[in-house]
This record gives C-alpha cells, structure tokens and sequence, in this order.
C-alpha cells in the first residue's frame, strides 16, 4: 500500500516532495480524457456495474512481510508490516535469505478464506500477486523470487483465484508498480526505496527501461495465465514515478486487449493523499482513498475506500489496536451512504491461517448483510446533503414507481421519535426492514420534516434499518443553515458547497472534517442560511495553518464582507479559531462564501468552519444562569451512593454512580460485601425526570473511589482512583466500553507524584485529553492539579502541566472539569464560614485562573443567594459536592449529592436551557476579564 501516514503526516508536504525528489529520474508525458460519470448503465455494455452493485469487497495483503509481522532483528517496526524493509533499510539478499524460508503457507486453504468473505457478504476480492518488497505470490518466469522457490514451494494465486471463483465472488490482483527487489528499479534521488541512504548501492548503474520490461512481463503473465481477472489494482505512483513513467499507455492498451472487461484504478498516477487522479487519461475506472472515507464522496466519480481492520496493512501480532464489529458495519454504511464502496483488508499469517479477531469481525459484518444487505448492495448514495446524527441514509433502486430509501439508525432516539430531514417526494410508508412482516410505522410530518415513530428498542445494536418507500425519485428538501442553540449558525466543512478544481472536503466527521487543497483563487466554498428575522452576527473562523503559509480570505454575505489573514497555527491540522468581526445577515435565504487570494501557489487555510454568533447575545449583560426547574431532590437522604457524573452516549442518558459498597442499602446496585466503593452505570430511559425507572447495566469498576467518565470516538471511559495502594489513594486506573455492558481490564494509568489522590475529572480539548486530580499532595486539605495527553488510554505522568494547578490556598474539592472555546473551566466545592458552596474557575493555559464573582456561586446552600440554591426539605443541608454536568435534549442538566459532609447520597438534579458552553459563560459575562478574552489573575 502506499506511504504510510505514520512516516509522512502532512500529505500536502509529501507530495511536493516527491515531485521534485524524483524529477530527475525520469520524464513524465500525460493526455487527457473525461472520466467515466456515475450515471445508470446496462451491466453487458458497462463491466462497472457489477462493481457499482457490489460495494464491499476483501482485501488481502500477503507476502514476505507477513513472515517479518512487523519485526526485524529484535526491533518492532512503527509503520505498516508491509513497508518493513522501507523502514529499516534492508537490504534485499538479507530480506530474501531471512524471511523466503519463513513463508510456508503450510495451512494455507483458499477455499477457507472464499468461505469466510462469502459468509462476510463481500461481492468482489482482491489480492497482493506483488506487493513493493517485489515478491510474487505466483509462478512467474521473470524471477525466482516468488512463492514457488519460498518455502511455500508453489503458486499460490492461483488456488485463491480458483476458490473465489467457485463462490460466485468477482477477482482481482494487486500489482505494485514499485519493485525493491529488482536490480533495475532506482535507488538514486528515491525517497522510498530501502538502500536510499546505502551510498554503494545508490552509486550502482540501473537500467530502469530493463526494470519497466519486466513489469510488462509480468503483467502480461497475470493477464494471460489466470483466466478473466476482473480488477486490476495498481500501486502506486509518486511524483513523476507515474504515468508514461511506466510506458503507462501501452500497459493499459495490453490489459485491455488480454482482459476487456477488466477495471482499473487510478493508481498509475494518483498518491494515496490525492486519491482523485491528476491525469485523466490514467485516472482508471475508480478513484482510491485510503483509511478513510470522503466527507461528500467524489461526486460524478466512482470510488472505493480501502481500510485495515486494525491499522496495519499486513500481518503484525502485536498490533491489537482493532475495530469493533460494529465501527466496521458503520463504515461499510458510511461509505455506501456516500456512493462509494469499501475494500476492507484482512493480513494472513505466514502458515495461511486469518487472524482470529479478523475473522469474528467480519462474520458479524456478514450476519448485519444477511438481514440488511437490500440496503447495501446496489444502492446510491443519501439523497441528503447534511448527514443525520442519529445514522446515515443510502437510496434503493426504483421499482413500480417506488423507491425505497434506508435509514440506517445507529443512535437509537429515547423518545421513540426518528427525525427525518424534510423530502419534497411523497413518502408512503414506513417499516423495519428486519421485519418480515413490514409492519407500517407511523410517519408524521412537521415544519422540520418528518418524523417515524419506532419501537422502544432496536432490533440490532449496531444498525436498525428502517425503510422509506418513497414515490418517484427521492429528493430532499433544500438544505439550509438555520440558527441552533442559543441562535447560533454552525457552518461546518462537512456542509459546504465547493467550487472548483482542487478544493476538498477532508477526512473527518461533522466535527472534524475540513476543507483543504485549497490552493487557486478560483475555488471557494458556500453555505445556503436561512433566518427568520435580520440581524448581525459575529464570525468565528476555526482553521489550520501550516508553517510559512497563509495568507487573506473573505467572508461575505450578499454586499457585507469582512477581510483577515490567516496566520500559522503550528501546523494544517493544528487548529485556532480566530473572530474576523461582525456581519449583517438578512432575513430570509442568503448565501456565505469564503474566498481566498493566495499570494503563491500553496495553501492558504485548513478550514474546520465558520460560526456566526448574535451580537445581542455575546453583548448580553445577565450575570447569572437562569434554571428552567427548581431543584430536584431524588429522595436518597443519606443513602450510600457518594457522587455521580452523567453523560451521554448514543443519545441516551447515563450516569456512573459511585456507591459505598460496604453499606447495605436498599435500591443500591449491588449486594456485594467488602470495604471500597463501586462504579455503577445506570440508564435513565425516561429521562432525569424518571430516576426511579432506572436499569443498573454493569459494573465498570470494583472497589475504586471516586471518579469521571467522558465519550471519546464512540466508547465510554472511566477513570478512578484506587485505594489499595500501600499508601492508600496513589493510583488511577482506567476501563473502557463501546456498549456499556462489558468493560475492558483496568489499566493503571496514572502514579501520584506526591500525595494522595481524592478525586478526578477529565474532558476533552481541541489537541486531546484534559486531566485533573484532587491531591493533598500541594496544600491542605486539597489542590486541583492538571495535565493533558492525547487520548484517554494514554499513561498520565507523561503528561503533566508543570505549575498547573488551583486551589493551594483555600478549601477546594469535589472538582468538575469542562473546556470550551478556548477555556478550561473547573467547577469545584468551597468551604465558607456557614458550609459549602460550589464555585466556578477558569484559565486560558491551565496556570491563570480568573474566579466568577464570589457572590455568583453555581451552587449555594442559601436559595437567597445567586446561582441555583440548595432547598433542604427535611435535613439541614449545607453542601452541593461534585456537581457534574452534560447536554441531554437540548438541555444542560447538573446533577451533585448533597449532604452536611459527614454522611453522602441525597442525589439531586436542575437544568438549564441552554449548552453547557453558555451556562459556563454565563457567570463571566459581565467580569473584567470577559471582553478582553484574557486573563491574568490567580485568585487561589
């Protein structure tokens, strides 16, 4: 496969260095002609069709790398299996010598591996007959470098070919254009190849014409020997090592005259970062991003993403880092929803055997399609242009005037309700299609759009497939950007109508993705808005920029337009969000644009999105939050249930409670005896109005303390402190789910570097994870200590912000940790002289912090006071400890136990209408430090 991002990240640098390293190597002559459109086509004059049809197919790398699994004299390789002999310069003999007699293939069973892709549902395989270390997996006269003179001792292409065939599954072979093997292919002026730096090696004369002959050798082998081949599957080019390089037009008129009906991808001339193909003329059949899938697709081309299982093309045992079964389902939807197809890998071992995590994946990949696969195959992509958040959405073929349309449902509603972007086509029913009986689902229509009525529960946990039948060709209502919470417009990248040649929408979710290649002034992008009433609007602009780069971008709206600069942000991916001033939006439909006027030919901005912002509201002078309810007291008095953290997962509501499992109590999730505590989850199907409808699902966590748990890339993580360490209190550790029933084994993650440990909180910033824990370590009774690493399985030492810190001199506890635009936010417990209030904090860098006003407490034991006040029923309350927020329906809800210190439980809950991000704001709005956006106090 092509170069790994691992040992090239930027992949705009990588192509401008490969241009220019190998342009000394050899010339580079190209023709144009239109790609073929993706219209409709009868499959006998068209052999795309089956492939359109198809859209999941199997991978297989296999090859002396597999031998390797990633590990060369004791050291394990960085990058992928496959690139092994690029990464430690190994020299071919010691490669050959090393690894041809580990290669045996000794339970080596095509017909096993056709049964498994059968049973996974893939339509179509594809299989490495020469990947770049030059080994061949077949018979080839033009070299004993292949299978049969390994310990393999035979051809063993074609076996697979054979068993593939017998199961009704389309072929293909790989064939890498790159050869290190070969004593023709360059080494002077290469990037890539293994003895680049090998100054006796470089000087060697190659006959680079002699290495092109016996590529058109072999390919001629493989297209003449092995019956009708149905892809093709070239890889790769790079810089000027591409096209006519490789006397590309007399190799593709020879495929075509042995195999017409063969396809080709656009790998003659594409790298794997510009996976749309810059010459037309070799740009092949199908366009080939790999590990991720295009944002938009690749509108009037076909395309086909092509993804590792875990991350690692090639056999590695050692590389565990998985999908689940149920991310991979999301792709393969994920990718039909947007038109394209998705080859998905699979690296044997040496002996032939497929890893069994592989294996167990794809049969639950093939158990989803043996119930869903009508809403796979043969499809088109969403007729939406903003995807849903519950899913995505993929489109059937017409039938009797009929079209059905499929809603893949992965985030199941709690209210039942499935809200559905507006169709101006009439839609006739509704039903599961895992119902035999299709059984009609009620569909209502509001202002909004439609909205299905579903049962309480899904029928699969990983996508519930509810079918539309809609009447004529499926078309969505205009999509436009309306004002959200708060009356805010999220302009996101993922959103945006482009124009022109290079501009791209990059890999990313709706959160993520970004607009790059954005290098002519001609290209530009748009968002439609829509407003009920006029008014002005601050812009915010969040991009990246790299080093040397940069340069002036206009946003307008109709005749208003501001000017800026976009200045580096230490690198594309980096991201800033800066405010470019104040436009005035009309009432009605209007149109935003962005346009750039790069001062040379690179990239002026990585563009994340644009946020407008009422000016009324930033301007606002409210200096309290404003509760929608009073104070809910659940009734726990007293109980042993100590503190809890909600969150949000899949759009259902949760909470990790942290009960004394040492005091029997009735209602408490476990009878388990024995000194410590427990981390209970609990989901609250009706809401945090219904908490006794709750169902206790599992134990994340024995005998730990208190603790925090966050969302990241769909799985839970809780964090805890330990108390069996010899001192007591030293330890955190950590367990994760992606279904909240079974957790992974706890994993130590953080030592205390002085003092105990009470507490912890956790969130996430724009560059990663955000720590804290509440330590006795810094200052009596407790200090707020931060740190910040990149994700949540990542060891905390290695992290931690020297002089971050809050609290050293003043009573503080029970902390909460929150980031938003560019603020941390810690809410925490303070001791006053009548009991304890819960107060609010925030710093810019972890070191400053400006307090709110000490007469805005967020929580306060006296209802007279500002903030939301404590309303003690039947105890003598004084304390609101651990409040914790999340964002549920349109609603912050708080949730804190509250009690007089000694004794914990009295669970209680308030919401707010708003984001957690204005409620936060909301206490500053009117401090010294909140227009000037910064602060210098530390007031601790």
């Amino acid at each position: 496969m092509p170069f790994t991002p691992q040992l090239v990240t930027n992949r705009r640098v990588l192509w401008m260095v490969l241009l220019t390293i190998t342009a000394s190597l050899v010339t580079n002559q190209s023709s144009a002609q239109s790609p073929v459109a993706d219209e409709q086509v009868d499959a006998e004059s068209e052999p795309k069709e089956w492939w359109r049809e198809a859209r999941f197919g199997m991978f297989i790398h296999w090859g002396l790398y597999s031998a390797a699994g990633g590990e060369w004299q004791g050291k394990r390789n960085s990058s992928i299996a496959s690139w092994i002999a690029h990464e430690f310069r190994i020299p071919s003999e010691e490669y050959e010598k090393e690894l041809m007699p580990q290669f045996t293939a000794e339970k080596f069973d095509p017909d096993q591996w056709a049964r498994l892709a059968k049973t996974a549902g893939m339509k179509y395989m594809v299989v490495t007959a020469k990947h770049h270390e030059g080994f061949c997996l077949y018979d080839s006269e033009l070299t004993d470098y292949d299978s049969v003179h390994s310990a393999a001792g035979r051809d063993v292409i074609r076996p697979i070919l054979e068993a593939f065939r017998k199961q009704d599954i389309h072929v293909g072979l790989y064939y890498s254009l790159i050869d290190w093997h070969h004593p023709g292919y360059p080494v002077l002026g290469d990037p890539l190849h293994p003895m680049r730096e090998n100054e006796a090696v470089r000087s060697q004369p190659r006959d680079f014409d002699g290495y092109v002959d016996y590529l058109h050798g072999q390919v001629d082998e493989l297209m003449t020997n092995y019956g009708p081949i149905d892809i093709l599957w070239w890889d790769y080019s790079y810089g000027r090592m591409s096209g006519e390089t490789w006397r590309g037009s007399e190799l593709i008129e020879k495929v075509r005259a042995r195999q017409p009906k063969i396809l080709m991808n656009n790998r003659l001339v594409a790298l794997d970062g510009s996976y749309v193909a810059n010459d037309d003329k070799f740009g092949g059949d199908f366009q080939t991003p790999e590990q991720f899938v295009p944002p938009q697709g690749i509108p009037g081309l076909d395309w086909e993403t092509c993804m590792t299982i875990n991350t690692t093309w090639g056999y590695k045992p050692y590389d565990h880092d998985f999908k689940s079964s149920r991310q991979l389902i999301h792709t393969l939807i994920e990718t039909a929803s947007r038109g394209g197809n998705l080859l998905l890998n699979v690296g044997p071992r040496p002996d032939g055997t497929i890893p069994e995590q592989l294996v167990e994946r794809l049969e639950a990949m093939g158990a989803w399609l043996n119930v869903n696969g009508e809403a796979i195959y043969g499809t088109t992509a969403s007729p939406y242009k903003r995807l849903p958040s519950w899913g995505r959405v993929t489109t059937g073929k017409q039938q009797g005037g009929i079209t059905p349309v499929y809603l893949h449902v992965f985030d199941w509603p709690a209210d039942q309700k499935l809200q559905v972007p507006a169709l101006e086509s009439p839609v006739k029913r509704a039903y599961l299609l895992a119902d035999v009986s299709k059984e009609p689902l009620e569909v209502h229509s509001d202002k909004t759009g439609l909205w299905v009525k579903l049962p309480a529960e899904p029928l699969d946990d990983s996508a519930t497939v509810v079918v539309l039948e809609v009447e004529g060709k499926p078309i969505a209502a205009p999509f436009r950007v309306r004002p959200g919470e708060g009356g805010r417009l999220v302009l996101q990248a993922i959103d945006a109508d482009l124009h022109g040649e290079k501009i791209r929408c990059e890999a990313g979710d709706h959160n993520t993705a970004s607009i790059g290649w954005w290098t002519e002034a001609e290209d530009w992008a748009s968002w439609p808005l829509q407003l009920a009433e006029p008014g002005a609007y601050q812009v915010k602009v969040t991009y990246g920029c790299d080093a040397n780069q940069g340069g002036t971008f206009t946003v307008a709206v109709g005749d208003e337009q501001l000017q800026a600069t976009a200045k580096p942000t230490g690198g594309w991916f980096q991201r800033s969000t800066e405010s470019v001033g104040t436009l005035a939006l009309p009432a009605g439909v209007s149109t935003l644009s962005i346009k750039i006027e790069p001062p040379r030919d690179i990239a002026v901005l990585d563009l994340v999105g644009i946020e407008l912002v009422r000016v009324v509201e930033t301007e606002s002078t409210q200096a309290a939050a404003e509760w929608t309810n009073p104070l809910q007291k659940q009734g726990y008095v007293n109980s042993p249930l100590v503190e809890v953290t909600p969150f949000v997962f899949r759009n259902k509501l949760y909470l990790l409670e942290c009960w004394r499992s040492d005091w029997s109590w009735p209602g408490q999730p476990s009878d388990s005896a024995g000194s410590g505590r427990e981390m209970w989850i609990a989901e609250l199907p009706a809401g945090p109005e219904q908490y006794e409808q709750r169902k206790y699902l599992s134990r994340a966590l024995p005998c730990h303390t208190l603790g925090s748990a966050m969302v990241w890339d769909d799985r839970v993580y809780v964090f805890a402190v330990s108390p069996h360490h010899a001192e007591g209190r030293k330890e955190v550790f950590m367990t994760s789910s992606e279904d909240l029933l079974t957790w992974s084994e706890p994993v130590k993650v953080f030592d205390s570097p002085q003092g105990r440990i009470f507490n912890v909180a956790v969130t996430r910033d724009d560059a990663g994870m955000v720590f804290l824990w509440e330590t006795d370590g810094y200052g009596k009774p407790f200090t707020m200590c931060y740190g910040r690493v990149d994700s949540p399985e990542d060891n905390w030492n290695s992290g931690i912000v020297q002089g971050a810190r809050y609290g050293e001199h003043k009573y503080t506890g029970g902390p909460a940790l929150y980031f938003h635009d560019g603020w941390y936010y810690t809410l925490y417990l303070e001791q006053l002289p009548n009991g304890w209030e819960t107060h609010i904090t925030r710093s810019r860098d972890l070191k400053h912090w400006d307090d709110a006003p000490q007469d805005r407490p967020v929580v306060a034991f006296d209802p007279h006071r500002r903030g939301l006040p404590l309303r003690p029923e039947n105890i003598a309350e004084n304390n609101a400890s651990d409040l914790e927020l999340c964002y549920f329906q349109g609603k912050t809800i708080a949730y804190f136990t509250g009690s007089d210190q000694q004794v914990a439980g009295d669970l209680q809950w308030a919401s707010y209408s708003g984001t957690p991000q204005q409620l936060l704001e909301s206490y500053f709005r009117d401090s010294p430090d909140a227009s000037s956006g910064s602060s210098n106090s530390s007031r601790n």
